[in-house]
């Protein structure tokens, strides 16, 4: 699993001093199990704190904007380019730098996809089973990080929250190609033990962060509001969404054309396009991740509409 510009890990070695100062806070501020957020008055870098946690207790980290979740529900944001990333679920890490990136990226202000990962590689190189543990030797760790190209001046970072989750109800996801990897998911629930809050000088690799064009995401956001906003129709599927248009060549093309961006990064989504009765049908059909993407944009045209309509009559 090579990359462009990966990073290598840093220096994760703790003294005595570090894993008793670690021990006293988890015993205080973690193991309580009060959901609480940790007074962190450490020297250590938090990072170093989170990977302990996790290599040494049955826990598991989620990063996020959201400052105070009590309980973390089952959804998805958004979709991903792999398979495993489009479960309606919780998602979480065993690795204390990557939910940073997730925590303290300004999600609600960035325009854009959000490109990252963690892995474990021996010493050819070649990507192996994300554990720690049992890393043969010579191998190493190895990070990737990546925002739209566009929005890296701004710098569009935040304070975030680190949240501490009980790892029993998670389960280690595989990648395409059968090995393990950082990426964990429970399917049911899950009520955070702790969280701890971090801002972009905590994130190791925040002034190393890569970027990427975001050309094509960009335009697939664009057609999918074009389509939806036009629809005079709108069916909710199984696994989707159909989409009932007058028949208009501009329209198919478009149509067209969104499933071949789409397909560019989520190769599970499937975009039908046919006339029938009378009207240019569109499905598009896909993981869990994929309809609740579109409902979401479905229900903001509708609100935007509402509100439209609201401003309207109070002329």
């Amino acid at each position: 699993m090579t990359k462009v510009d990966d990073l290598p890990a840093p220096d994760g070695a703790l003294t005595a001093e570090q894993r008793a100062a670690f021990g006293t806070l988890f015993r205080e501020a973690v193991a309580a199990a009060g959901g609480c957020e940790i007074g962190y008055a450490l020297p250590h870098p938090k990072w170093l704190f989170l990977q302990w946690l996790v290599d040494e207790h049955e826990l598991i980290l989620h990063g996020s904007n959201e400052m105070e979740i009590d309980e973390f529900k089952l959804g998805r944001s958004g979709f991903d380019a792999n398979p495993h990333g489009n479960h309606r679920a919780i998602y979480a890490t065993n690795d204390g730098i990557w939910p940073m990136f997730f925590a303290v990226l300004d999600k609600p202000n960035y325009n854009g996809s959000m490109r990252s990962g963690v892995w474990w590689a021996n010493a050819d190189g070649e990507e192996i089973d994300f554990d720690a543990h049992h890393a043969p030797d010579g191998a190493c760790k190895r990070y990737w990080f990546s925002l739209n190209q566009a929005e890296l001046p701004r710098r569009p970072w935040r304070e975030g929250m680190i949240y501490i989750l009980p790892r029993r109800t998670f389960e280690q996801l595989r990648a395409r190609e059968g090995q393990l990897i950082a990426e964990w998911a429970s399917f049911v629930p899950v009520r955070p033990l702790a969280r701890l809050r971090v801002g972009p000088a905590d994130f190791p690799y925040v002034d190393q962060v890569r970027g990427h064009d975001d050309a094509q995401i960009i335009r697939t956001q664009a057609l999918m509001k074009s389509l939806i906003e036009g629809a005079i129709e709108i069916e909710a599927l199984n696994d989707g969404y159909r989409f009932g248009y007058p028949l208009d060549d501009g329209r198919r093309s478009e149509a067209i054309e969104f499933g071949e961006c789409l397909r560019g990064f989520m190769d599970a989504a499937r975009i039908t396009v046919v006339d029938a009765a009378g009207m240019l049908c569109v499905q598009v059909q896909g993981p869990d991740a994929l309809k609740d993407a579109l409902a979401r944009n479905i229900q903001k045209i509708r609100d935007s509409r509402q509100g439209d309509k609201h401003e309207h009559g109070k002329q």
